[in-house]
């Protein structure tokens, strides 16, 4: 699945979901950037990115 695929689903998610957004408004710039290539569905998700981003320096793709 290409990156524009997966913005767009992050997309849908901060759309439809409040808890969402106020979650990925509230991070920093590099992280916003890195979660763009992450195929991400739901919070849970989205939270586990962020979880593995901070973990491993880095690597959110698990």
């Amino acid at each position: 699945m290409s990156s524009d695929s997966y913005h767009l689903n992050l997309d849908a998610l901060i759309e439809e979901d409040l808890s969402s957004y106020e979650y990925y408004v509230s991070l920093p710039p590099e992280v916003k950037r890195k979660l763009e290539t992450v195929d991400i569905h739901t919070m849970r998700d989205l939270q586990s990115a962020v979880d593995r981003f901070q973990e491993g320096g880095g690597d959110i793709h698990g």
